[in-house]
């Protein structure tokens, strides 16, 4: 019997961790109060449900490749398996409907924009 994380758990256990001042998105969107905590909590669990699937799927193809019954011979023309590239959490929070892709794309642009500094005013 194998026990698993629920997507709400991991949710709640993400939450308090989005407060710390990590300077990442789901940071910035928290502080800005752009979305509740619990929304982006919500988001990265699903993210990480995700990369989970995603590691499942490359780890299941990667075993039928080395156990299909084919030589080595065969299998140097047989396409190896790659991993699928977890979604970003941005790309996430689009396809959940929580923000569309100009305002990551803006909120991104405006975190990346050096904060002028008070000590390198003109005389």
């Amino acid at each position: 019997m194998r026990n698993s994380v629920t997507p709400k758990q991991l949710a709640t256990a993400l939450r308090p961790g989005l407060l710390a001042n990590h300077g990442g998105l789901g940071h910035v969107l928290v502080q800005g109060r752009i979305l509740p905590a619990s929304q982006v909590a919500n988001a990265l669990a699903r993210q990480a449900m995700l990369s989970v699937a995603h590691e499942r799927t490359y780890v299941e193809a990667l075993a039928a490749y080395h156990t299909n019954g084919v030589g080595r011979y065969v299998r140097r023309w047989l396409k190896l398996p790659t991993r699928q590239a977890t979604p970003r959490l941005g790309e996430v929070l689009v396809e959940m409907g929580l923000l569309t892709q100009t305002q990551i794309t803006t909120i991104l642009r405006e975190q990346t924009q050096p904060v002028p500094n008070s000590s390198s005013r003109p005389a």
